[in-house]
């Protein structure tokens, strides 16, 4: 049973990845002058890729439950993913505030979601 957890973990964490991808092409339509597309980005992120993420913990923590180095790394999925909405800053003065890195943000979470990939 913990078998399927871990492998759904993994299909969730990769899912994430393609959702990150898609956010980052919407990102850069908006900031190339697309009307729409920053909605697109926010409502990927909101209703997609942030509930993938903790269902991908949550799927990690049933499977591989006593290894908990295992865990630590399906848990940085929400953190990061809560961290880089907090992170937001103002949409019209983008020097207000950390900002919005999508692509470093990309490959921090494409290295979590690349660790899942552990034999059982």
């Amino acid at each position: 049973m913990r078998r399927l957890f871990v492998w759904a973990s993994l299909v969730l964490a990769v899912t994430v990845l393609v959702g990150l991808a898609l956010q980052l092409y919407f990102i850069a339509a908006w900031i190339f002058g697309s009307s729409g597309a920053l909605d697109a980005h926010k409502d990927a992120g909101t209703f997609v890729v942030h509930p993938l993420e903790i269902f991908a913990f949550v799927a990690a923590l049933i499977g591989w439950w006593g290894t908990w180095r295992n865990v630590l790394w399906s848990v940085a999925l929400p953190i990061l993913g809560t961290m880089q909405i907090f992170f937001v800053g103002d949409l019209q003065d983008p020097s207000n505030g950390l900002g919005s890195r999508p692509p470093r943000r990309l490959g921090s979470v494409r290295g979590c979601a690349g660790s899942d990939d552990r034999s059982t």
